[in-house]
């Protein structure tokens, strides 16, 4: 197994469980689904993320489209993680992941099909900062690669 996804509704306290299912140096992936009511601290991340030592690509989703990422679970994304993939299209949150993981080499950021939401702001953002992206052909996400500015 390579790719994991966690729904998280309870407060984690241990792994062990965790890595008696999985052998957790083979993921790449790992996407965490996050209920509304449940706060995911930096110290769980750096526990997860040192068990999947491996983990190229984290992805993470709260139950809407309009929830903010915590600052400190930014800061607590590894330098192993190299792709980063937001279900969100709250601009402050954007901003926020943008400003505060330079170490990773891209950030897609994914809405829901029906949200109401569009990237104009976000885009116009990344354009007076000559800053790399692309939009999918759905115009659910929005690519941003870190590091690279436009000529």
């Amino acid at each position: 197994m390579t790719q994991l996804a966690l729904d998280i509704d309870w407060p984690i306290n241990s792994f062990d469980l965790l890595s008696t299912l999985a052998d957790c140096s083979q993921l790449t992936e790992i996407w965490l689904f996050l209920s509304n009511h449940h706060y995911f601290e930096a110290n769980t991340m750096k526990t997860l993320l040192d068990l999947a030592y491996n983990v190229r690509t984290l992805g993470i989703s709260y139950d809407g489209d309009s929830i903010t990422i915590p600052d400190d679970i930014c800061s607590a994304i590894s330098p192993q993680v190299e792709h980063l993939k937001v279900h969100t299209t709250y601009n402050e949150c954007m901003l926020l992941v943008l400003e505060r993981v330079e170490h990773l080499s891209s950030v897609v950021f994914v809405r829901d099909r029906g949200s109401k939401n569009s990237w104009t702001d976000i885009i116009e953002w990344l354009t007076e900062r000559r800053r790399k992206f692309s939009q999918s052909d759905s115009h659910r996400s929005l690519q941003v690669w870190l590091g690279e500015t436009s000529n």
